[in-house]
C-alpha cells in the first residue's frame, strides 16, 4: 500500500492516530520535542513532506541533530509497515540519543524487530542516514548536544522544589543532581526503571562543566522521571522534620571550596544506618542527604564538619 497519504487511505481512522501520542510517551519527549514531533508526524502521514524532509527537520544547528524527533519517527514507520491501522504494536521504552547512538544492542530492544520480523529497506535507509548525521555530531566526549540544550533539556524537566523548612529547600534539580543518593533513603529504583549503576554515571560525569547531571544529559543518558525526584525529596523532608540533631554554620568541605551549612542529622538505629542531609545556608539549597558510615557519622558529631578529611585540611588551613 501506498504511505505517502496515510489518512485519506483508511477513512475509519481517527485523528489525531493515537500511535503518535504513544511514541511521545514511550519516549518521554518534553513539550517543545512533543509538539514538533507530533506536527512532522501529522504532516508526513498526510504526504506533505518526505522521508528526506523529515531528516532536514531533524538538523537543528552547528551540525547537532533532533535524536527525539527521528528516533520517534522511525517507530512511527516501524508501525506503519506493520498495519493499516492501530494494532496495539509494542513501542520499547528506550532513550533516543542512546539507541541512534549505538548503545542499545538486540538485547536492549528484543521487542522492536527480531531476525524473523527483520528491519524494513525503509528504516534501514533512515537509520543509515541518522547514524552518519549522529557520527558527525558527537564530540570526542560522546556528547551528543551542547551544554546549552542539555541546560534547559534539565531545567524544563526539574522546574521546582520542596521546602523543608524557613530557610531549607530541595529544588528538583539538586534532587536530580543527587538521585544516586535516592536508594540510600530507601527509594525502590527499579519501581522507575533504574538499577544504581546507571544512577552512577551522573557522579560519574562529574569532571564536566556544570556537574554530573549536566554532563550526563549531553551523553544523552535517560534523565530520572520527576516522580522518582519527588519521591526522594519526599523522604529527605520526613527526615529532616524527624531529626534529633539539627545544627547550622557547620563547614561542608569538597573539591569546590567550603560551604556553610545547616545539617539535619539522625544517628543510627537497630533499622537504619545513621543519616545526614545537608543544606547550603547561602541559598537554601541542598547539598547532599544519604546514609552515612558511622565513623562519618562520629566525626560529624565530634569535630563539626562535613565532606573529606582531605578537602578539610586544604580549605581550612590547618
Amino acid at each position: 500500500m501506498q504511505r505517502e497519504n496515510f489518512y485519506s487511505q483508511n477513512k475509519n481512522i481517527k485523528k489525531p492516530l493515537p500511535v503518535i501520542q504513544d511514541i511521545v510517551n514511550q519516549l518521554k519527549l518534553t513539550d517543545p520535542q512533543a509538539e514538533k514531533f507530533k506536527i512532522v508526524a501529522e504532516q508526513f502521514m498526510f504526504g506533505k513532506i518526505t522521508r528526506e524532509d523529515v531528516i532536514l527537520k531533524s538538523c537543528i544547528r552547528d551540525g547537532m541533530v533532533d535524536l527525539a524527533l527521528i528516533t520517534g519517527f522511525i517507530l512511527l514507520v516501524n508501525w506503519l509497515n506493520q498495519s493499516d491501522g492501530f494494532k496495539g504494536v509494542f513501542l520499547p521504552h528506550i532513550n533516543p540519543f542512546k539507541w541512534s547512538s549505538g548503545k542499545y544492542d538486540n538485547k536492549g530492544y528484543p521487542n522492536y524487530k527480531s531476525m524473523a520480523n527483520p528491519l524494513s529497506r525503509f528504516e534501514r535507509d533512515t537509520l543509515h542516514t541518522m547514524k552518519q548525521m549522529c557520527a558527525a555530531s558527537a564530540d570526542e566526549n560522546e556528547f551528543v548536544m551542547s551544554y546549552e540544550e542539555a541546560h534547559n533539556l534539565v531545567g524544563e524537566t526539574y522546574p521546582g522544589y520542596m521546602q523543608v523548612d524557613a530557610n531549607c529547600k530541595i529544588t528538583d534539580w539538586q534532587a536530580a543532581k543527587h538521585i544516586y543518593h535516592a536508594n540510600g533513603m530507601g527509594v525502590d529504583l527499579s519501581k522507575y526503571g533504574f538499577t544504581q549503576q546507571e544512577l552512577e554515571k551522573i557522579r560519574g560525569e562529574s569532571q564536566y562543566k556544570g556537574g554530573g547531571l549536566i554532563a550526563y544529559a549531553r551523553k544523552g543518558y535517560k534523565l530520572p522521571p520527576i516522580e522518582m525526584v519527588q519521591d526522594y525529596q519526599l523522604r529527605l523532608k520526613i527526615s529532616c522534620e524527624k531529626a534529633p540533631i539539627k545544627r547550622t554554620n557547620v563547614p561542608y568541605y569538597d573539591v569546590n571550596g567550603a560551604w556553610q551549612s545547616t545539617v539535619f542529622a539522625t544517628p543510627k538505629t537497630e533499622d537504619s544506618s545513621p543519616i545526614i542531609i545537608a543544606f547550603n545556608e547561602s541559598t537554601g539549597d541542598l547539598i547532599t542527604g544519604d546514609k552515612q558510615n558511622p565513623t562519618v557519622f562520629k566525626r560529624f558529631r565530634s569535630e563539626n564538619y562535613l565532606g573529606g578529611k582531605a578537602w578539610m585540611l586544604k580549605w581550612s588551613g590547618k
